[in-house]
């Protein structure tokens, strides 16, 4: 049997009255893909402020830091790198030359590793084991050569080996979802009757 571990959420909020339960009740639906942590990542005047814990998702945690927010990204985790500790839980976070990028997966990056170190010869330093971290700071250091985060995700498309499911949010307002170019980990897009945008690992 194919297990698809950890799983992502990405919601863009036009008109709801309570986004903290449309955020909450996908993560629960997600809780089955992950049990270690959870996280939640969202905009606040420009800044992006980043939420996790250890465990399973709580509903107080939820409701007491997402209150009319517009764009949010999740997380559930299970771990196939680094450690459960609450560094190596997502959303992972980057933040350079006032550039901020949160970013949540789903998947194995094969050559995190060779990454990590090339980062780590220009100056990048990091604070957990896994490659989520690794994986931001890729695309914060891409951005500062072409300031365009499109372009960026086509880098990763032609430097980041294995297979992912991604969403991200960005400090200049921009939710983002993608997978790798052969699709191996699921990722869903759909669309309430009130005009938000949710985007998950699976269709529950």
């Amino acid at each position: 049997m194919i297990k698809e571990h950890c799983g992502v959420l990405g919601a863009n909020f036009t008109r709801s009255s309570d986004p903290s339960r449309v955020v909450y009740n996908a993560l629960i639906s997600l809780q089955h893909r992950g049990q270690e942590s959870y996280g939640i990542a969202y905009l606040e005047n420009n800044e992006i402020i980043v939420k996790k814990e250890l465990g399973l998702v709580s509903q107080d945690f939820i409701r007491e830091n997402i209150k009319q927010v517009k764009k949010v990204i999740g997380h559930v985790r299970y771990s196939t790198t680094g450690s459960t500790t609450q560094e190596d839980a997502q959303p992972s976070y980057y933040k350079i030359n006032g550039f901020e990028i949160a970013l949540c997966f789903n998947g194995n990056i094969v050559n995190f590793l060779q990454i990590k170190k090339e980062l780590k010869e220009k100056g990048y330093e990091f604070r957990s084991n896994g490659d989520g971290e690794v994986f931001a700071a890729f695309m914060a250091e891409r951005f500062k050569e072409y300031k365009d985060i499109e372009k960026v995700v086509n880098e990763v498309f032609d430097r980041v080996e294995g297979a992912y499911s991604t969403t991200l949010l960005t400090n200049e307002g921009e939710l983002i979802a993608f997978r790798d170019p052969f699709g191996f980990r699921p990722l869903n897009i759909g669309f309430d009757d009130k005009g938000n945008t949710l985007i998950a690992s699976e269709t529950v």
